[in-house]
């Protein structure tokens, strides 16, 4: 491994701009080259940031969702806006992921900087009304889960309830969605 930092983060923008050139196409970056790339040079466990979190961008973008868990690590170990919203941004994107990041949102989002939870929170909002969530497919927070208060309250998109049927609109600030995972071929 003779590249240096400055030099992986430059290779990682390259691929994360090809990678989002495939999306419109519902195209993606083939799983096993990523894994075999995560493998190679080890860009999930480098303790350099700007690396960790290209890379989880990459992988989530393509669909290379054995990053999961170690992206929302990340958003549990990082609070600053640069990295937060972007990363939040491809989770909620992806019908696979946007379960997931919501409910790491509603656990964490009050541990994020006031700034950075609002304009997470306004994501959710604009995501959510262009690919709306199925209301069919929400289900009940369990007890004890806090849902906001504090900078993180109202977390979950209450200011777009149009985008959500009508009977689970009162029942809003109790749930979170759990969509069904799309798949591109």
């Amino acid at each position: 491994d003779s590249w240096n930092s400055n030099q992986k983060v430059c290779f990682l923008d390259k691929l994360l701009a090809l990678a989002k050139e495939f999306v419109p196409l519902q195209q993606r970056i083939s799983r096993s080259v990523l894994e075999r790339m995560g493998r190679d040079y080890a860009f999930a466990s480098s303790f350099n940031s700007e690396i960790k979190f290209r890379w989880h961008c990459i992988c989530i973008t393509s669909g290379a969702y054995s990053v999961l868990p170690a992206a929302l690590d990340f958003l549990r170990s990082q609070g600053r806006m640069k990295y937060v919203r972007p990363l939040f941004r491809a989770m909620l994107s992806d019908a696979a992921c946007r379960d997931p990041a919501l409910t790491l949102f509603v656990e964490h989002g009050a541990n994020y900087h006031p700034i950075c939870t609002k304009m997470v929170q306004a994501d959710i909002t604009k995501i959510t009304a262009t690919h709306p969530l199925d209301p069919t497919q929400w289900k009940e927070v369990p007890e004890g889960v806090a849902v906001g208060g504090g900078a993180a309250a109202s977390v979950l998109p209450l200011s777009n309830t149009s985008a959500i049927a009508p009977h689970v609109e009162g029942r809003l600030s109790r749930l979170v969605s759990t969509p069904t995972s799309e798949s591109w071929g």
